[in-house]
């Protein structure tokens, strides 16, 4: 039986973390014995870990806290630690200068105790940016290693180049969509015949069985019902969703927008409901660990993102053939053919208010782009063989 150790962070409640567990419920137990090294074991979705799967953290991972630099300095200097002082400042100054956040991570992982034993398959699953990528590379030992990409590297708030010294330790880099690949090789041409693209795993099965199992809007409202699915984060373009919402009010036009997700902009985001007048037309519904039948009874889906890697909550939209919105993130032109079965618009207030606007006024657009959703097959959509090759 061959040995697969995966590193993530958090199980909470999120698009990367939903395809992780996607994942690890098509893996074959019999074939194969996996580790899930989480840097805490926390999040509403640990509880969907399959059994089979061994669960680990080190208590050192908690004593990293990037936030308090200044305590950490202090406390060093109190233990006599002049050096490791030192070296925080040193690497904090080259992350704020130069945006090197690889070498925070780097001088990290010595202070983290190497992971025992040695595996057939070491896998980062939370790139391009963040400790996994660096710990999985200087910290486990392992015959193979492959890195996972969920989001656009150029839209990093770090330098990516500075992470060139730890990708080089991966056998391959699965890029959760082709605009992720194309910006990846932008970044490192030199990396061309390790990088490839492996999509998400979707459970296409769980998801049209969970959207039928309760009703969920039981207010009576007649209205249109628009839904939007993700953490309450900045780079998912809520404040940009809300004043969509203001400007479709004002129109005239009766609908409520509601929102599945939480997070920490929950409450600048609640402000800006109130101020705007929007108290029955933009709901915060917080998190649902079944949001299927939310999205089977709306009338129409928009994702107002920034930026995505392979949105999950618009690829879920699809399978339950929803007219969808969605802005012109990485991946969305992989899930959409314009005004055929999605509509694509740029990032920007006004061009998404059109849209909407558009679908509202258009039953036959409406129709339209649902029907050809159900008119694709998306149970061929499962790359696990390439994880299977790399472990031949």
């Amino acid at each position: 039986m061959k040995k697969i150790i995966i590193m993530s962070e958090k199980m909470n409640m999120g698009g990367v973390e939903k395809a992780l567990i996607s994942m690890l419920e098509v893996i074959n137990y019999e074939k194969y014995d996996v580790t899930l090294l989480l840097t805490a074991i926390e999040g509403e979705l640990i509880k969907k870990i399959p059994k089979q799967v061994k669960l680990i953290t080190f208590n050192e991972f908690k004593k990293l806290d990037y936030k308090s630099v200044k305590n950490r300095v202090l406390d060093n200097i109190l233990k006599g630690k002049f050096i490791d002082s030192f070296n925080i400042i040193y690497n904090t100054i080259l992350y704020k200068v130069k945006g090197n956040l690889h070498s925070i991570y780097k001088y990290n992982c010595r202070l983290l105790p190497m992971v025992k034993g040695e595996y057939d398959l070491a896998i980062s699953y939370q790139a391009p940016s963040r400790l996994p990528s660096v710990f999985v590379a200087n910290n486990i030992k392992a015959n193979k290693k492959v890195l996972w990409l969920h989001s656009d590297p150029s839209k990093s708030p770090c330098n990516i180049r500075y992470y060139k010294e730890s990708y080089n330790k991966y056998d391959k880099i699965f890029c959760v969509s082709n605009g992720i690949k194309k910006e990846v090789l932008k970044i490192f041409p030199e990396f061309k015949n390790k990088v490839d693209i492996f999509y998400n795993i979707i459970p296409i099965k769980d998801i049209l069985m969970k959207s039928k199992v309760d009703e969920v809007f039981k207010d009576e409202y007649d209205g249109f019902k628009i839904l939007t699915i993700g953490r309450l984060s900045p780079e998912k373009g809520y404040k940009m969703a809300i004043n969509v919402c203001k400007r479709i009010i004002t129109d005239g036009y009766k609908i409520r927008w509601y929102v599945c997700g939480e997070g920490n902009q929950r409450t600048e985001l609640e402000k800006m409901i109130k101020e705007n007048g929007l108290d029955d037309n933009f709901i915060l519904l917080g998190n649902k660990s079944n949001p299927y039948p939310y999205l089977e009874e709306c009338d129409i889906y928009v994702q107002t993102s920034y930026f995505e890697g392979y949105c999950t909550t618009t690829n879920e939209a699809r399978i339950l053939g929803k007219p969808i919105i969605t802005t012109d993130v990485s991946g969305a032109r992989e899930q959409f053919i314009n005004y055929e079965n999605g509509i694509i618009v740029p990032i920007d207030e006004i061009e998404v208010y059109k849209a909407v606007v558009e679908l509202l006024d258009d039953n036959k657009l409406r129709d339209k782009l649902s029907n050809n959703l159900k008119c694709i097959d998306f149970t061929n959509n499962n790359d696990m063989y390439k994880l299977e090759y790399i472990l031949k």
